[in-house]
């Protein structure tokens, strides 16, 4: 009687283990295909997730103009955990475009694009943007203006660049800049090459040197560090567009 006894009690403790065994097993396949999922995101060159639409990963390339019907909301997509999705509320935001809004365009991402209007960065559907065509060399006349900034916080940094062309075509570039308490300048002359302008005020390591890229209807600005007082530089500013223009108002 006690070996029966023994017996069955073997058979219920091993029945035991066996179904903890296939629950565990169960739960090790389900946490391995949630992993599996994660890591089908790849990494870019820098080593970030393809799927980052960030500020640490943006590289401004074009400018698009936003399309769809009247009063439609574009909406921007985060780049949080397996986003970004369509029609997933998850990886939706609040912010949203409407049709005509034009901004800068960055890398792809599956059927999304990263985009940046004013100091919002996030992806949005490819299929709501219409990619302009890109001018490489623009003519000296779009350079000449008062750019001034498109968005950011005007109580934290502001800053301006006026850009005015010579009798011999030549660019003469003077900005300013204001962050906090301390202040930037810089002045100088030079010819575009392209789209592109860079004003150097001297040849030595310490000169203030500023590079500058005409995108479409933008002016993306960024500097050496050494164009201003402690913290300032003008690649604080967000992209600038020319003041007083019906697109893109700052």
């Amino acid at each position: 009687m006690k070996k029966s006894l023994f017996k069955y009690l073997g058979c219920f403790f091993l029945i035991a283990i066996c179904l903890k065994s296939t629950t565990l097993t169960k739960q090790v396949t389900y946490l391995k295909v949630e992993i599996d999922g994660l890591q089908k995101i790849g990494k870019d060159a820098s080593g970030n997730p393809i799927n980052w639409c960030r500020t640490e990963t943006f590289q401004a390339q074009n400018t698009a103009i936003v399309i769809g019907s009247q009063n439609e909301r574009v909406y921007f997509f985060s780049d949080k955990d397996n986003c970004p999705k369509l029609n997933d509320i998850n990886c939706q935001n609040k912010s949203y475009l409407i049709a005509g809004d034009e901004l800068i365009t960055s890398q792809t991402y599956n059927e999304f694009t990263c985009g940046k209007y004013k100091n919002t960065i996030g992806w949005l559907a490819s299929a709501k943007l219409k990619i302009n065509e890109l001018d490489h060399n623009p003519p000296i006349e779009k350079w000449v203006g008062n750019w001034v900034q498109w968005g950011g916080d005007f109580d934290l940094l502001g800053g301006s660049i006026e850009i005015h062309k010579t009798a011999n075509n030549q660019l003469i570039a003077k900005g300013i800049m204001n962050y906090r308490q301390n202040t930037g300048e810089f002045e100088g002359t030079a010819n575009p090459k392209g789209n592109e302008l860079v004003i150097s005020e001297g040849n030595d390591k310490n000169s203030c040197k500023v590079s500058m890229l005409l995108l479409g209807n933008f002016l993306l600005v960024d500097d050496n560090s050494n164009c201003g007082g402690l913290n300032v530089t003008f690649g604080f500013l967000e992209p600038l567009v020319k003041k007083n223009t019906k697109k893109n108002k700052p």
